[in-house]
C-alpha cells in the first residue's frame, strides 16, 4: 500500500481510517473498490447487481423496525445518517 496514499501506518489493519471524520485526511483517489478507467475491475457490475439482489431479497423476506435505543437525530454531509441506528430484523409472515 502507498504510504503517501494511506499515511505512515499503511501496512497496518486500520478500520478507523474509513470513519467519517477521517475523510479530510484522506486522498481523494485512495478508496476506489472496482478501479477507474480503462483498468476498472471487470466484476464490478456483477458485484453491484449481486448486492442489489440480496438487499431485494432480505426486505421481501424481512421487515426492518427501528428499536427503542435508536436515536433518530440525522447527521446531514455527503451522505445522510443516523448517530446510532438499531434495528430488529423481524421475519415477515
Amino acid at each position: 500500500m502507498d504510504e503517501n496514499i494511506w499515511g505512515s501506518d499503511a501496512k497496518e489493519f486500520n478500520p478507523d481510517r474509513f470513519l467519517p471524520e477521517n475523510f479530510e485526511n484522506r486522498h481523494s483517489m485512495a478508496w476506489l473498490p472496482f478501479g477507474i478507467g480503462p483498468r476498472i475491475c471487470p466484476g464490478k457490475n456483477l458485484a453491484l447487481h449481486e448486492a442489489k439482489s440480496t438487499l431485494i431479497f432480505l426486505l421481501r423476506k424481512f421487515k426492518f423496525e427501528f428499536c427503542d435505543e435508536t436515536n433518530t437525530d440525522i447527521i446531514t454531509d455527503t451522505i445522510t445518517n443516523f448517530k446510532t441506528l438499531k434495528m430488529k430484523i423481524v421475519p415477515r409472515v
